[in-house]
């Protein structure tokens, strides 16, 4: 990989951690503005969301062009049979977002990542048991690590300096309903961009996305 594209990943991927770091900090406070654990309103704010990141993608078909990428971005040439496959990989996608959502409504935007970062586990046993796709030898290794990791990111010293695990049950369930989302979309979406042809017809990664 040439100098200039290695450049190129790295803006972009400071860039995602940084809206991504941003994207939690503001969700907890509009989560927090509508009532918080006790609100009524985590559904809505996540349905709001999506609901944004659609008007956006409309718009971007519309101006043919992506102002993040900077780069020309048409209208896919995706027929209703296309659209048909496409929806089930959007609807683990929506509830993969709206567990995402619920887990940090329920606990600390800390806590919220630490539960995410199991995904990797549940993408791991849905491939195995649902798909016959286990993980590679190396991969499979670092599970136990990845495991240790979230248990230990969950302790918390108490007033005597003793270590005790402390979590939210409402943001484990949550996020654990995330993360099993998101390994069957991530499954899902591997399986459907296969069919023959239907990768060029929706035409680029963001369109995909």
């Amino acid at each position: 990989m040439a100098l200039k594209d290695n450049i190129t990943l790295l803006t972009l991927f400071a860039l995602w951690y940084l809206g991504n770091y941003y994207y939690n900090i503001y969700n907890k406070v509009a989560l927090n503005e509508a009532g918080g654990k006790t609100g009524p309103h985590a559904y809505t704010i996540s349905c709001v969301q999506l609901g944004i990141g659609s008007a956006y993608a409309i718009l971007v078909w519309i101006l043919t062009f992506n102002p993040i990428s900077m780069a020309r971005q048409s209208l896919p040439k995706t027929s209703v049979s296309d659209l048909v496959s496409v929806t089930g990989v959007a609807i683990w996608s929506a509830l993969a977002h709206l567990g995402s959502v619920l887990a940090m409504n329920a606990g600390s935007v800390a806590f919220g990542q630490i539960v995410k970062a199991a995904e990797p586990v549940f993408a791991a046993v849905v491939n195995t048991f649902i798909y016959g796709k286990p993980p590679s030898v190396a991969k499979a290794f670092m599970l136990p690590v990845i495991v240790l990791g979230v248990a230990i990111a969950c302790l918390k010293p108490d007033k005597e300096g003793n270590y005790k695990l402390d979590f939210e049950v409402v943001a484990v369930i949550a996020g654990s309903f995330a993360n099993l989302c998101a390994a069957f979309k991530g499954s899902e979406n591997a399986r459907l961009m296969s069919a023959p042809g239907l990768k060029e017809r929706i035409g680029s990664v963001g369109n995909q996305f």
